[in-house]
């Protein structure tokens, strides 16, 4: 039996998982049936537990004694008064994922053409990353949206309210202060239209507010029925 092993289980690695046991095009496990994936990761799984279901409880992932946070002090620099800047990374299944604040958030579509035309690295444009992320995604806020879709495992929502008073206000009041960045109901459309704009920001949840992650969608859901995938050891 071939042994592929990915040394994490953050986003990528198991997007990457999940893409090569259901993809319908000749792909790595179907020229090597005989294969397995093993999923390393450093910390606690996820899987069930509320402090990675309930959006309102990621802040608890910040406290000093988390375990599923690790907290890297950096070298003193006299540009913070002598002081160490505090770097948090992610230290479970899925890594910072599974307990960051949830924003949804897309880059621009000229970054994604600069790997390409800057570095050669053909099929990384904007024209063959987008329809890769339509297809991880669940839009609840615009499933018919261009740039959007309405059937991946991945939900992206405001949640059960869609807003607070103050984020309203906030979005009314903006643009009067800042009268160079206009409002808009879009931010991720990867057109001019949503750059620079003040928006209602989407969160990677479902619209019964429950958290919307890789491990729980694409790993934990799926790989009971999956030969390929995936026995995840962690501590």
């Amino acid at each position: 039996m071939k042994i592929w092993s990915l040394i994490s289980s953050t986003l990528i690695p198991t997007t990457i998982c999940h893409r090569l046991d259901t993809c319908q095009k000749p792909c790595l496990t179907t020229a090597l049936p005989d294969l397995s994936i093993l999923v390393l990761e450093s910390g606690p799984t996820t899987k069930g537990k509320t402090e990675h279901i309930q959006p309102g409880q990621a802040s608890t992932h910040l406290t000093p004694t988390s375990k599923t946070i690790q907290f890297y002090s950096s070298t003193p620099s006299e540009f913070l008064g002598g002081c160490s800047a505090i770097i948090h990374s992610g230290r479970c299944v899925e890594g910072g994922s599974s307990v960051n604040f949830m924003a949804y958030n897309r880059p621009a579509a000229s970054d994604f053409d600069a790997w390409e035309k800057d570095f050669g690295n053909a099929g990384w444009s904007a024209k063959d990353l987008i329809p890769l992320l339509q297809k991880a995604e669940t839009y609840k806020i615009d499933p018919d949206g261009p740039t959007h879709s309405s059937n991946g495992p991945l939900k992206v929502s405001f949640g059960e309210n869609e807003m607070l008073d103050i984020g309203k206000q906030f979005l009314d009041i903006g643009p009067k202060f800042d009268k160079d960045r206009a409002r808009s109901e879009e931010g991720n459309t990867f057109d001019e239209d949503s750059i620079n704009v003040f928006f209602p920001c989407p969160k990677w949840i479902s619209s019964d507010g429950r958290w919307s992650d890789v491990a729980e969608k694409l790993i934990s859901s799926t790989s009971g029925s999956m030969n390929h995938l995936p026995k995840t050891f962690a501590e």
